[in-house]
């Protein structure tokens, strides 16, 4: 089967006809939708005249976070202000060398969470707080997982992320 992954470029518009649905499963989900889509060989997909630009985020206040009722299993959306900032660290992973910093965010309502931060995020999250600017930066992590370590609850990007 031919590829159709070139025929849905991020950020494009698309009809998408002729496709399955299942039960939606496993470890840090996107969504809570309870089904996935799937393509499959005669699934149609054409240009939409259609063009949506809201941001589509689901922001989940820390106050949630912290009260332990969230599923880890669900990748969620927050922003906050950084407030401190740890020092840059190189971890082995898989044994490729990873970038990694801790940190503590703050929403508008001065709840605070701790977060581990890994890759290329580390890198634009610092040269954000480098600036010489008045203020701290803002954060926005889309598809955060929320987990524990050492006992701790914080919240880690899973993917590559955005900060401003």
């Amino acid at each position: 089967m031919e590829s159709k992954g070139r025929l849905l470029p991020v950020g494009a518009w698309r009809h998408i006809q002729n496709f399955t649905l299942s039960p939606s499963t496993g470890m840090y989900r996107a969504t809570d939708h309870p089904f996935k889509m799937s393509i499959i060989q005669n699934t149609a997909i054409t240009r939409s005249p259609l063009i949506n630009e809201d941001m589509f985020l689901s922001l989940v206040d820390f106050q949630t976070v912290l009260g332990g009722s969230l599923k880890t299993c669900f990748l969620i959306d927050v922003i906050g202000q950084v407030m401190d900032l740890g020092d840059l660290e190189t971890i082995q992973v898989s044994g490729k060398p990873r970038m990694k910093v801790e940190s503590t965010l703050r929403d508008m309502n001065d709840a605070c969470v701790p977060c581990c931060l890994w890759g290329k995020f580390v890198e634009i999250l610092y040269e954000g707080c480098s600036k010489d600017e008045e203020g701290k930066p803002i954060c926005l992590i889309r598809f955060a997982k929320i987990g524990r370590f050492r006992g701790e609850l914080q919240i880690t990007n899973a993917f590559e992320a955005h900060c401003s």
